[in-house]
């Protein structure tokens, strides 16, 4: 239970639920969509927020259709549906607003709740000028691929059609990568993934930390 380098770390069963990542933050339940015999990675986004900078995206009803917005180890990218001009401002923006401010992702909960992830606009800047974020207009897709694990736990429950996200404590060495060279960090560097290679992507992998509950 220990993250290091290029580690890929896999629990099943109870294990999911009970394991050092899963109990070291704060779990937060999400409705997986209902769409056929693979709905339990399927999530319906409702906003995307960047409060300082007065920016809130919603109606977000692609999320409706199979396939449209889901969460997937396999892709090596996030997709976020907000037109291009907006994503350029928003992730192209000066570095001492970067280092400040955080993208939320507002995304449906279990009985009628919503979750919130946090993204830093610095972190993402730098996966967006590496291709690794990319923007598909307000009807395109939503994907939480590869990069999401840096910062987030999960746990897949085909059971209840849920995923859960827990935010991940980061070493100082991680966060390090992470912040880029502009916060002291590295700029680039290389990642081996869960089962697949992500090149050129500027993060320390911490491994793709990923659990299935059957029951």
């Amino acid at each position: 239970d220990t993250i290091v380098p290029s580690l890929g770390v896999f629990f099943g069963g109870n294990m999911a639920l009970n394991n050092t990542f899963y109990n070291s933050g704060t779990p937060q339940v999400a409705e997986g969509f209902n769409c056929g015999s693979m709905y339990w990675y399927l999530l319906n986004l409702t906003s995307i927020r960047v409060p300082g900078l007065n920016i809130t995206q919603n109606g977000f009803s692609q999320c409706n259709e199979c396939g449209s917005c889901m969460t997937d180890s396999g892709t090596s990218w996030i997709s976020l549906p907000l037109p291009e001009s907006q994503c350029n401002d928003i992730l192209s923006g000066k570095s001492d607003v970067l280092k400040k401010e955080s993208m939320l992702l507002d995304i449906e909960g279990v009985n009628g709740t919503t979750i919130t992830l946090s993204l830093p606009l610095l972190w993402l800047s730098e996966q967006f000028l590496f291709g690794h974020v990319v923007c598909t207009g307000t009807s395109g897709i939503f994907m939480l691929g590869f990069p999401i694990f840096q910062y987030y736990y999960l746990a897949y429950d085909m059971g209840s059609n849920t995923v859960t996200f827990v935010d991940l404590p980061l070493s100082n060495e991680t966060q390090a990568f992470i912040d880029g060279a502009d916060l002291g960090g590295i700029a680039e560097s290389s990642s081996s993934g869960y089962h697949h290679y992500v090149p050129t992507i500027s993060i320390m992998s911490i491994g793709v930390l990923i659990a299935f509950q059957y029951f």
